[in-house]
């Protein structure tokens, strides 16, 4: 079993976040992997192996080869439009104010399609004004706040204390501190741009947990932050938005050779104090937020269906700061009710990596091993053998350059016991059922670029 994928977030993994619609989703891959020689600068680049996946199917390894070449070489085909139902139902969602900050009548909403499927995002102009916005998905944020737990019986009387949000983001460094110019679009009023994003890439789980679950709140902000100021209000502490300076997410266009209204800037700042909102936001925004948004049950994890036999576990990814730091850690348990001989090294798995530029097998070999019969151990049941992988040592060369979002499959293969007279081994093929992610903040190549959103009108059907 395995999750599909959809290279859009793959693209989106480049951190510049995929503008632009969807692409068909495509299934990631098993894989194999080991620990090859700590300095990999003293061996030449290793080509990349051979998939898993199409040796058992029977995939012509030439074109395999051609899937796995540098993509920068190939053509990229722009995507295809969203799904009008989806894009009509983030539209409808941004008719709804989140707050009573007018923010130039810029709204922004998100839709959901699932744990492991990109999300939708709308940024719509409905207001009065033309806007020039910038819709850099590289400076979206998610808030997700928790359910409220169930009382616990024990605790009579003692209310469950309410979670605290946790903030879903792109690392720092990887978040622009300025406008990007070629991001840059006019929205008329009724206009906006739907893109999509994965929401695992700003989201990594911690300890093979994640805050997305079934009842959680998200509130979606895109923009970069506003500077606030604690003021005292008839005896109590408040945040006040102060006035803000660029970078913005929008600003309001001025015709060329118009003069402004004397009063204006007076009006301006005067309404401002009477609504607490800072006199800049009838010029340009900073950040625009969406309406909450409640995860459904498909968030819930479910438990894995029953295996008979020896199942193959992706316990942990890593959020690394580049392809050199970037670990999996698996563990081959036993389900079975008898014991099981095995040999378990972490030359025995082949991983797959799903990222940016495609499919990439790292294959540790030789496969023509003649191991040691000390190195063959007993799994009763209910038992497991873990092992830990740099995945730069197994992977071809630039595998992980690019910042962003993998998903890893693994494939064990078990080997024979060389003594003929020992105890038999297990020496089938064992494939995980769910990838892990890998999130990889820098990286040794160039950024793709976003593609450009899809244009949307308020009202079209």
């Amino acid at each position: 079993m395995f999750i599909r994928l959809s290279p859009i977030w793959l693209a989106l993994a480049c951190v510049s976040a995929c503008g632009g619609a969807s692409r068909p989703p495509a299934e990631p891959p098993t894989s194999t992997a080991e620990v090859g020689s700590d300095d990999e600068n003293d061996s030449p680049p290793r080509a990349a192996a051979t998939n898993p996946r199409a040796e058992a199917s029977g995939v012509d390894k030439g074109s395999e080869r051609a899937a796995t070449a540098d993509p920068a070489a190939a053509d990229v085909p722009p995507p295809p439009a969203h799904d009008p139902t989806l894009v009509r139902a983030a539209v409808d969602a941004t008719a709804s104010a989140p707050d009573e900050r007018t923010r130039l009548g810029l709204r922004l909403a998100i839709v959901d399609q699932g744990p492991d499927t990109p999300w939708l995002i709308a940024l719509v102009n409905r207001g009065t004004d033309t806007l020039r916005v910038v819709p850099d998905l590289r400076t979206l944020s998610l808030e997700v706040t928790a359910p409220l737990p169930e009382p616990d019986p024990k605790k009579k009387g003692r209310p469950p204390r309410a979670p605290k949000p946790v903030t879903c983001a792109l690392p720092r460094g990887l978040v622009p501190s300025e406008e990007d110019a070629a991001l840059e679009t006019q929205l008329e009023p009724g206009e906006g741009v739907v893109d999509s994003f994965d929401p695992r890439l700003y989201c990594v789980q911690g300890a093979g947990k994640s805050p997305l679950v079934p009842g959680a709140t998200v509130v979606a902000r895109l923009g970069w932050a506003e500077k606030t100021k604690t003021v005292w209000q008839k005896g109590k502490k408040a945040t006040r938005v102060v006035e803000q300076v660029a970078p913005f997410v929008a600003r309001k266009v001025v015709v060329a050779g118009s003069l402004p209204d004397a009063n204006e800037p007076k009006s301006a700042v005067e309404a401002a104090e009477a609504s607490s909102e800072p006199a800049s936001d009838s010029r340009a925004i900073k950040q625009t937020v969406a309406a909450p948004l409640t995860l459904g049950s498909a968030y819930e994890r479910l438990k894995p269906a029953p295996v008979e036999g020896l199942d193959l576990l992706l316990t942990r990814g890593s959020d690394a700061s580049t392809e050199r730091d970037a670990t999996i850690a698996v563990a081959l348990v036993n389900r079975g009710k008898k014991p099981v001989r095995v040999y378990f090294r972490r030359e025995a798995v082949t991983f797959e990596v799903s990222g940016p530029d495609g499919l990439v097998a790292c294959d540790p070999g030789p496969d023509n091993r003649a191991p040691d019969r000390s190195g063959f151990s007993l799994l009763r049941p209910a038992g497991r053998l873990s092992a830990t992988s740099r995945l730069i040592e197994l992977c071809p060369q630039g595998a992980m350059r690019r910042p962003g979002l993998y998903l890893v499959h693994a494939r064990y293969d078990g080997l024979s016991n060389p003594d003929p007279q020992g105890p038999v081994a297990f020496s089938g093929r064992v494939v995980s059922r769910d990838p892990v992610t890998i999130r990889v903040r820098r990286g040794w190549g160039d950024l793709p670029a976003q593609r450009a959103p899809e244009r949307v009108r308020v009202g079209t059907p």
